[in-house]
């Protein structure tokens, strides 16, 4: 069977005409062959959210904004937005759809937050909606203060210009002192050039004596560490004699000693001032306790100290 060339024409063109609405859905971010389920959420104002918006979860793309639909069953008007989402994400109840800045060019996104622990929502279902606070507002908010130092400071510094302004006259005086200040120094040193320049001569004739190696300053230095060096040669060959000395005279003491030289060597070698002293001692003693107990041996007990006679 052939097929007649109007017939492949219409079918080419269908194919393209389904080829290109794919094509365009899926650059709007519907992709026909990923399943999704879709949930809402209603907002006072979607400041910009736009169909085909971004649905994330930590930053990653879990679906789009299928549509926003105007609700007006009260007073004042509200915007329900449909999200298809992957259909393995598990939204549980309480979870929370926050409006946010996507970048810094206003591009709006809905990013998801899950609260977990409650029963799962249905396909269909709507989740507690949060408008995040505009990233333009948070920058104006901190930038407000910036300015306000801004203008303080450009406010300071036009006084102080102003003030400057008025002290022209003050500026110019001091800068012609200076000028004049600088003159005499000059005058100065033209008129003293001779004298600066044997001053400067005799600096360096100074500078070249102390470094001659002869008779500079480094000789001076050298003779006088060995005189010091001598000194302490000196006392410590004194020191070291009259120690000598001193043990010398020291050992010939105690070999008289030991020798029994002396009184007090043969007080050290002869034993018989010890045995003297102890026999003394006994006899003492006895002395002491005859008298104590045979007193009128030694005392006339008759005698009266009181009155000067007897009894």
């Amino acid at each position: 069977m052939k097929i007649s060339k109007e017939a492949k024409v219409g079918i080419l063109a269908i194919s393209a005409i389904v080829i290109l609405y794919i094509g365009f859905n899926f650059l709007k971010g519907i992709n026909f062959f990923d399943p999704s389920v879709t949930y809402y959420a209603v907002y006072s104002n979607v400041d910009g959210l736009s169909v085909s918006n971004p649905v994330k979860i930590n930053g990653y793309r879990i679906g789009r904004v299928s549509s926003i639909e105007l609700l007006q069953a009260g007073e004042e008007p509200r915007m329900l937005v449909g999200m298809d989402v992957t259909d393995d994400l598990k939204v549980f109840r309480g979870s929370k759809a926050v409006l946010v800045d996507d970048d810094l060019l206003g591009s709006k996104a809905i990013v998801m937050q899950i609260e977990a622990g409650g029963p799962l929502l249905d396909e269909g279902d709507t989740l507690i909606s949060v408008i995040d606070q505009p990233l333009t507002a948070m920058i104006q908010e901190r930038a407000d203060p910036i300015i306000a130092d801004i203008d303080t400071t450009l406010t300071r510094v036009n006084n102080i210009l102003g003030e400057l302004s008025g002290s022209g006259g003050k500026v110019e005086s001091a800068v012609g002192e200076l000028d004049q200040t600088a003159q005499l120094l000059k005058q100065m040193v033209l008129e003293n050039r001779r004298d600066i320049n044997v001053i400067i001569n005799n600096m360096r004739q100074l500078t070249e004596a102390l470094t001659d190696p002869e008779s500079g300053i480094k000789p001076f230095v050298a003779k006088l560490n060995q005189v010091a060096d001598t000194l302490n040669d000196l006392q410590l060959k004194q020191t070291v004699a009259s120690a000598n000395q001193a043990i010398a005279s020291l050992e010939k003491i105690t070999k008289g000693l030991e020798n029994g030289d002396g009184s007090l060597g043969k007080l050290l070698q002869d034993d018989s001032l010890y045995t003297n002293l102890n026999k003394s001692s006994a006899d003492l003693d006895r002395l002491l306790i005859d008298i104590r107990e045979n007193p009128g041996r030694y005392i006339d007990l008759d005698f009266s100290l009181i009155g000067g006679g007897k009894k």
